[in-house]
Order: structure tokens, then sequence, then C-alpha cells
């Protein structure tokens, strides 16, 4: 699997994956009229999980809007993955962490049919500061 900053040539593979997933996690974000109009940039970073044939396998995203960062938080638009696969998650937060400086919290919720996620998770060394 190759981890990688989502560019805008791959917006729509993206909002397809979160399409076909939102029943899956909490899907406060992924409406049809939020996704029209997303945009990777500096308020939402986002990485995608790909195969060896360049599909889409896993993907997680912050919010990271203006309101969010005055109170030192974000929220994950998503944070899923097709494959059971705890490193595939753990790949992806360490690539969304180093967009979280100055942040205290980042806030996701997780609905029971995101089994993967509901195993406890020990986080490195130096993510603690997060609570996430």
């Amino acid at each position: 699997m190759k981890i990688e900053a989502l560019q805008s040539a791959r917006v729509k593979d993206f909002v397809e994956y979160c399409k076909r997933h939102r029943k899956e996690v909490d899907d406060s974000f992924l409406y049809d009229e939020h996704l029209k109009k997303f945009e990777p940039d500096s308020e939402s970073p986002t990485y995608i999980a790909t195969n060896q044939q360049g599909e889409i396998r896993a993907a997680a995203s912050l919010i990271m809007d203006e309101y969010n960062r005055r109170g030192k938080r974000a929220r994950f638009r998503i944070f899923h993955s097709e494959i059971d696969d705890r490193k595939l998650y753990d790949q992806l937060l360490e690539s969304l962490i180093k967009h979280t400086s100055g942040l205290n919290k980042v806030f996701i919720f997780i609905p029971l049919a995101n089994k993967p996620l509901h195993r406890p998770y020990t986080f490195r060394k130096g993510l603690n500061r997060l609570r996430v």
C-alpha cells in the first residue's frame, strides 16, 4: 500500500470512496453538499492509501477550519480502510499528525459499524499530546 497526500486530480476518486463508505463512518461531513465542494488544502489535509493498481483502499481527512483552529481542535472527516490492518490506520494517522501542531484535540466519532476502530488504540510516543 502506498500512502500519499490527496492531489486535486484524485478528488473525484476520493469523493466516490467517501460515498461508498459513508454508512460505515460518522457521515456528518460526507453529505453530497459537503463533498461537492471538497478540495484538499490546509483546512482539509487528506491522505489516501492506494494499492498497486492505484485504487483507493483507505482514506483519512481532517477538518481544520478557522472555527476549529480557534478552539485548538480538529475533527476527522473520514478515517476508514477497506483493509482490516491496524498498521494502515497507523500510517494514515501518522501522515495527518504533522498537520496538527498547535492543536490540543482531534475528534472522531465512530459508529458501531466501524469495528476496526472500536478496538483499544495505543498511540506511539509523541502522539499522546492529542486527545483523539
